[in-house]
């Protein structure tokens, strides 16, 4: 196994568009502007295709592109389907669409294919998870019929699990989709993640455009990983959302 990193860093080999790759079986790319200003978000962009042209040309047989389910914008009570038309209303959640695009039309014609992961919230690194991290005050929107957000979520042990397996599963023979959405199988509400991890929060009201429910169905990823399937509990995300050091108060 090998990370890397434009940057570089502890635990990380540092790797720049033009570098040569060693020979991989699959890879996960998981780059990207995650916040910061809209016009920033355009560098999602170019981070995928640099990504994929550099692992079609090594001919990397299964290459994991990390999207998100802000490509789909408000969801449906079952949650979104890969089939149902991405509907992103900001900025992050339109340029992870372009790239995913892009991404795939660089693996067309080449020996290697690619897959989209369409990701809920990772917990501990989503907006939520951030703030608890820096220590900010934590508020959760409250909207007109008195709940708050849900979400569909996944811990980070669980996505490197249903990374390998999918990698697994590809060198069987199995046919994977180009797009999956990847999450567990049950939304969940914030308030009750900050509920289990013993955190406060304050009530806000929900700005205008706000989405109470961003959620996905996850039968396509259930009908080839059907064993490595998440158990996202409000008790098994709330373990993420801080260092094991840090203690809760």
């Amino acid at each position: 196994m090998i990370w890397t990193s434009r940057r570089g860093g502890a635990g990380l080999a540092r790797w720049r568009p033009g570098d040569a790759l060693p020979p991989l079986h699959g890879a996960l790319v998981l780059s990207g502007v995650t916040s910061g200003p809209a016009e920033g978000y355009g560098e999602n962009i170019r981070i995928a295709r640099e990504a994929a042209q550099a692992l079609a040309a090594a001919s990397v047989p299964l290459c994991l592109y990390a999207s998100t389910q802000a490509v789909y914008g408000r969801t449906a009570d079952g949650g979104a389907t890969e089939t149902d038309l991405p509907c992103a209303p900001g900025a992050y959640g339109v340029s992870k669409l372009a790239a995913e695009r892009v991404f795939l039309r660089e693996f067309q014609g080449r020996s290697g294919r690619a897959v989209v992961l369409r990701l809920g919230n990772i917990a501990g690194a989503d907006r939520l998870g951030r703030q608890v991290a820096e220590g900010r005050p934590l508020r959760l929107d409250r909207f007109p019929e008195g709940h708050g957000p849900e979400r569909s979520y996944l811990a980070p042990a669980c996505l490197w699990r249903l990374t390998l397996g999918l990698l697994q599963a590809d060198a069987r023979g199995a046919e994977l989709p180009e797009v999956m959405n990847v999450s567990g199988a049950r939304p969940v509400a914030m308030a009750d993640i900050l509920a289990a991890a013993g955190l406060t929060f304050a009530w806000r009201a929900a700005p205008e455009g706000a989405a109470r429910r961003t959620t996905l169905s996850v039968a396509r990823l259930a009908g080839v990983v059907p064993d490595l399937m998440p158990d996202s509990t409000p008790q098994a995300l709330a373990a993420a959302l801080r260092p094991p050091s840090r203690s809760l108060r």
